[in-house]
């Protein structure tokens, strides 16, 4: 058995019985047709692996914990964080993952800007804080910027009567396409609201896990919980950077004839 501060060592066997668990989900599946068995079978594996990968890769990280070891990882997390949120959504346009990459980059910069101010680690690039945390908050801002970025460009494109009338009516074109914004942003960040509104009662979070499994006192982890600022704050920044980048770039484009023809910005 493990002593306080001490992780109990997992064998292949027993990671292998959790890969049994697996097979009842595509059970499941085949039993329902629902056409997802090789998409959980290669989603489990893929996890595996770049879970395996990953370890590899921090450990001589962690032991090297020099600026110009970590900052190039955080900025290689960043660009296939870019790539996962931009590639998901129906519609997409030229340079779109330039533009999520660059919110991603900022919203993340302010997060552990304040991670530093309160955690008050050192040095600032220290790897045992700093690629946690920024995993957390990549991981949260994936998501939400996908849903939200996919809303926002399919409204553009397959309801445009709102923004059409608006513009017809006299509004600029900003006050034209806030209303995709507004609902677009809602969708990103309700799963975060959602998720927020039963933390403590029915899920405890990834940092106060992390540190009670390592040995941590339950009210130390969850302080560090608390005062991880990452949790929220990035995907408000990075959401609202993306609309607005976004908006930049789609503001020629944004006009009546938008509707008649959408695929010469906007593309399947």
């Amino acid at each position: 058995m493990p002593t306080a501060g001490q992780a109990h060592e997992i064998g292949v066997g027993q990671v292998g019985a959790c890969a049994a668990l697996l097979l009842v989900v595509i059970a499941i599946s085949a039993t329902f047709k629902l056409g997802l068995s090789d998409q959980f079978a290669i989603a489990a594996t893929r996890t595996v692996l770049q879970l395996l990968a990953l370890a590899a890769v921090l450990d001589p990280i962690f032991s090297h914990n020099e600026a110009y070891v970590v900052l190039p990882y955080i900025g290689l997390m960043i660009c296939f964080a870019a790539r996962e949120a931009s590639v998901k959504p129906k519609y997409c346009y030229s340079g779109m993952a330039r533009d999520v990459c660059a919110a991603l980059l900022v919203s993340l910069g302010a997060s552990l800007g304040s991670a530093a101010c309160i955690l008050r680690f050192t040095p600032w690039w220290n790897a045992q804080y700093v690629i946690p945390i920024a995993g957390m908050i990549l991981g949260n801002a994936v998501s939400a910027v996908n849903l939200g970025l996919a809303g926002f460009l399919t409204g553009l494109v397959e309801s445009p009567a709102q923004m059409d009338a608006l513009l017809a009516c006299g509004a600029t074109r900003f006050e034209a396409v806030l209303p995709s914004v507004r609902a677009a942003l809602l969708t990103g960040l309700t799963p975060t609201i959602n998720q927020m509104s039963v933390i403590g009662l029915v899920s405890i979070p990834g940092m106060m896990t992390g540190n009670v499994l390592a040995g941590s006192p339950p009210l130390l982890a969850a302080k560090y919980q608390v005062t991880n600022p990452g949790q929220h704050v990035d995907l408000y920044i990075g959401i609202a950077l993306v609309y607005l980048w976004n908006y930049i770039h789609l503001y020629p484009y944004i006009a009546l004839y938008l509707s008649i023809y959408p695929h010469d910005l906007l593309y399947a």
